[in-house]
């Protein structure tokens, strides 16, 4: 079996020329070609979206193995190729940015609609809404148009609903991940942390994957949480059987830095160059905060310090 699939098109260097290629979501980009060859494979052109997750599929489909044990979210493309069978994926997700990292934008792609949303913008910017079929370059952003409501609406769900399966599988992934840490830690030890100090300094989803693995491998310690407001409610962790104590603390906004690759020719002789620098601000636990807090909280003693480290990129 060989396959050919590139990680992304060729976009347009003359559009967003300061623009990572990993942060465009517009079809130059996102439309790359495919090509599959097997033994006595017909040859055939064919002219549909299918999605990368579709590949592992498509091998165990060739195999003549059951891919239901595995829990995939793709689907054999062989229907598309032979005609034995149907193919009925219509829309499908593309993500910039893992799941904890800034500048995280997502698009829904249908074949005539695209939706795209910027996780980090504020509301009013944050959504593009585009009719591939009359305006193919996306020039004509929708996402305020009345006569487009239900299918805009239609694919809002779309992202609500592969969002919240996301953001559940990384949950999951992560508790299990650092429950084997944890585990391995204190598996020599005679007594585990009664007490643990939290600095609540990165991703709120990754906050709450380190409460949810502390509540399920260690046996009842108690939790001095210390975090920005708004980021976790308390009623979030009235299921947890530990003890948390929420302590609160003043945020103030960061900016960081960062360059972006400038894709035009004309404009740059070093092509590929980092020219363009972008100032992007967010929301940080202050040091003078955090002081205040531990000036209380440092005479206690803790068992385990656990102190995420968040960057720009995640």
């Amino acid at each position: 079996i060989f396959l050919f699939c590139p990680d992304h098109a060729a976009p347009d260097e003359n559009r967003n020329p300061y623009e990572r290629h990993d942060l465009m979501l517009k079809d130059a980009n996102l439309l790359s070609p495919f090509f599959i060859q097997w033994p006595g494979c017909p040859k055939k052109i064919v002219n549909r979206l299918i999605s990368t997750l579709d590949i592992v599929p498509t091998i165990l489909d060739l195999l003549q193995l059951s891919s239901e044990d595995y829990n995939l979210k793709g689907n054999s493309i062989l229907p598309l190729i032979t005609g034995d069978g149907e193919y009925t994926q219509s829309k499908f997700r593309v993500d910039c940015r893992y799941i904890f990292q800034k500048e995280r934008r997502v698009c829904i792609r249908g074949k005539e609609f695209k939706y795209i949303t910027y996780l980090d913008k504020p509301p009013g910017k944050n959504e593009e809404f585009f009719d591939l079929s009359n305006d193919p370059d996306e020039k004509n952003n929708l996402i305020l148009s009345e006569k487009y409501l239900d299918k805009i609406q239609e694919f809002k769900l779309e992202f609500e609903k592969t969002e919240e399966e996301l953001v559940n599988f990384h949950l999951n992934y992560l508790t299990k991940k650092f429950g084997r840490r944890l585990r391995n830690i204190y598996k020599n030890k005679k007594r585990t942390p009664k007490k643990i100090f939290l600095l609540g300094s990165a991703h709120p989803l990754f906050i709450k994957a380190i409460l949810k693995t502390i509540n399920i491998s260690l046996s009842c310690p108690q939790i001095d949480l210390v975090i920005s407001p708004g980021v976790i409610e308390e009623k979030e962790n009235t299921n947890l059987k530990n003890k948390i104590n929420t302590y609160y603390v003043e945020t103030k906004p960061m900016a960081y830095e960062h360059k972006k690759t400038n894709y035009n020719k004309e404009n740059n002789p070093i092509f590929n160059a980092y020219s363009d620098k972008v100032e992007t601000n967010y929301q940080a636990i202050s040091y003078e905060g955090f002081m205040k807090k531990h000036s209380t909280l440092g005479q206690r003693g803790y068992d385990l310090v656990i102190v995420p480290l968040d960057n720009p990129y995640g």
